[in-house]
């Protein structure tokens, strides 16, 4: 959220060294980036420039940023319904790759999953449980 914030308000610089500059270890960090190739790996395989003209539209930089920053909240919304962080963290990372590389086609998908991300938050903070059960209940119905 703190980086959309700043690219948003045109400050480019990265994290303040309180933040930024903690130790990892090698393992752990190594663990971290096999898993997120896995992951880049499948996205890149679908998103390309394409339609882009339309990306480079004054203030469409800064909205993408804004809708980045607004999952970035849904997710770190402290929820203990099941799955909460699941599809704003998809809708983040894929609205983030098809922003960065100007797909416009693409990002139509990241929008429904934004809007996806947001009806399924607002589902579990007003039915909670009974909107888990549900889901979950429907879904065993169709995969038996």
């Amino acid at each position: 959220m703190y980086l959309a914030w700043r690219e948003i308000r045109g400050k480019k610089e990265g994290l303040p060294a309180w933040m930024g500059d903690r130790p990892i270890s090698s393992q752990r960090f190594s663990k971290i980036i096999s898993g997120t190739m896995k992951l880049i790996r499948f996205i890149e395989s679908g998103v390309k420039p394409r339609f882009s003209w339309w990306m480079m539209l004054p203030g469409m930089q800064k909205f993408h940023w804004g809708l980045i920053g607004f999952l970035a909240f849904l997710l770190a919304l402290p929820l203990t319904v099941p799955a909460t962080n699941t599809f704003p963290a998809f809708a983040l990372v894929f609205v983030a790759a098809t922003a960065m590389e100007r797909d416009g086609k693409m990002i139509w998908l990241g929008y429904f999953l934004s809007l996806l991300s947001l009806a399924w938050i607002a589902g579990a903070v007003l039915l909670g449980e009974q909107l888990v059960s549900f889901v979950f209940g429907w879904l065993k119905g169709i995969l038996g």
